[in-house]
């Protein structure tokens, strides 16, 4: 079923999404421009529209407008190696200050459904696979998205550790660049999603 077709349209939830959109984009032009914590905002945006549940069910924000929303899968797919410490599928720009992952999903790729895109590895540090979901909600939850954990979880342990060096402020980690990352692509994604929706409104 066509995804635009199948929207819920309810106009609060558009609404939500919207709003949720323009946070992500404002905070990654300021990323950009040096606001290296925001990150943190956009974490928790995307956990809102991609990987939110209520009493074990499924509360993305994202599925309320379109349910059968599908997304362009990563580019690269975990090597099929055993014990491998680190395995980082992106292409890797920027200058010391910050880094920037680019031409992280296949856009010529067939689009998967959002449970099955969430679930994708997106990287290997110290040995240990991490989903992309497993990515969001560790910033959110335990690293300043939303909450603060005075014993962070694995993946923000090794994120740093990878990259950070010295004690000036920094954008070095991968948890950092990999949020603006995904932020783009969705911001992108969902707006193309919308503007289809005007097109083509429900009778």
């Amino acid at each position: 079923m066509d995804e635009t077709s199948s929207a819920t349209g309810h106009p609060e939830n558009i609404q939500y999404l919207i709003d949720a959109l323009n946070i992500i984009e404002g905070n990654y032009s300021g990323f950009l421009e040096g606001q290296y914590p925001n990150f943190r905002v956009i974490a928790s945006q995307l956990r809102m529209l991609l990987c939110d549940s209520k009493k074990g069910k499924e509360n993305s924000l994202a599925l309320k407008v379109f349910p059968n929303l599908r997304l362009h899968p990563l580019r690269y797919k975990p090597p099929d190696a055993h014990n491998l410490i680190a395995w980082i599928p992106a292409t890797i720009t920027g200058i010391p200050q910050a880094l920037r992952f680019v031409n992280v999903f296949d856009r010529n790729a067939e689009p998967i459904p959002l449970s099955e895109w969430r679930e994708q590895i997106g990287v290997i540090l110290d040995g240990n696979p991490y989903t992309l979901s497993n990515m969001i909600k560790s910033v959110t939850e335990r690293g300043g998205g939303s909450h603060v954990d005075d014993k962070p979880d694995d993946y923000l342990v090794s994120a740093s550790k990878m990259y950070h060096k010295g004690n000036t402020r920094r954008a070095t980690g991968h948890h950092e660049p990999m949020m603006i990352a995904i932020g783009e692509y969705v911001v992108e994604e969902l707006r193309r999603r919308l503007s289809e929706l005007d097109e083509n409104p429900k009778s």
